[in-house]
């Protein structure tokens, strides 16, 4: 897909705002409560954050053809997954979901340091058939420090397919290789909690050391989850598949290289990762 003039201006604007949030910046209250609990619990919860965004985001998901992403086709089917196809930043209302200042604001200052994100959003629908994939254990995600991004696009109760997440769980492991977890032994030591609420709420979770899965949910219950989600990383700009960042913006990438060779963002990187090569 040929980008125009103007879906290249906002790359570029979207890659300079993101990498010019100030990495401790100065919160309100309201937003330092948001830090405390992902320091303290591993994921907080923006009430409404998003809830303007919600029909936009319902229209791009029904005039999406086809369904599932060819690079998810083996999970999707593993999964009981419907929908899940990966969308670009400048794709609306995508990117002003996701150069939201405030959003930004809190993540920077939860790392400490200038986040940035990994990988381009998508947006998921879920059944209550129980999964086969990974997502149903307790897990956490790959190795990397990372913050996912939750926004549901429909209301979710606890009888419906949803995310839970072992609070204070992030104090347990870190970094650690994506891999599971005996759900008895952690169910003894953690309270879960569940990402429910109502179509607009945003959840951010550190799914690179929190321990989380999907949850079914009831076999009464009759709604599927929807979600739009992304993640970010500090100074984290691997690009692990095609899935990675924008598949079809050479631009993109170009910008992410540049970034990615600056001694600041190096100096950051190998310090969560380890030197690269």
């Amino acid at each position: 897909m040929a980008l125009n003039q103007r879906d290249k201006e906002k790359i570029k604007d979207f890659v300079r705002y993101v990498a010019h949030i100030r990495p401790t910046p100065s919160l309100g209250k309201d937003l330092r409560k948001h830090v405390h609990e992902l320091r303290s619990q591993g994921v907080t919860k923006l009430s409404g954050f998003f809830e303007e965004y919600i029909p936009e985001l319902r229209s791009l998901m029904k005039n999406t053809k086809p369904p599932i992403e060819d690079c998810f086709l083996e999970r999707a089917n593993s999964a009981n997954v419907p929908f899940w196809r990966l969308y670009s930043y400048v794709q609306e209302p995508l990117f002003d979901m996701y150069a939201n200042e405030d959003l930004l604001k809190i993540i920077a200052k939860y790392y400490r340091s200038q986040p940035y994100y990994r990988r381009v959003p998508f947006l998921k629908e879920s059944t209550n058939i129980p999964s086969k994939d990974i997502t149903g254990l307790f897990h956490v995600d790959k190795d990397i420090f990372q913050v996912g991004v939750m926004t549901l696009i429909t209301d979710i109760s606890k009888n419906d397919p949803h995310m839970e997440v072992l609070l204070g769980s992030n104090k347990l492991v870190r970094f650690d290789r994506r891999g599971t977890y005996k759900a008895e032994d952690l169910l003894k030591k953690y309270s879960t909690y569940s990402l429910i609420g109502k179509a607009g709420d945003v959840f951010l979770f550190d799914n690179g050391s929190t321990i989380h899965r999907f949850f079914p949910g009831s076999e009464i219950s009759k709604n599927n989850r929807i979600i739009a989600q992304s993640s970010l990383a500090p100074a984290q700009f691997r690009v692990n598949s095609e899935s990675d960042f924008e598949p079809n913006s050479g631009e993109l990438r170009k910008l992410l290289d540049s970034k990615r060779k600056s001694r600041l963002v190096r100096k950051s990187f190998d310090k969560i990762t380890g030197p690269t090569v």
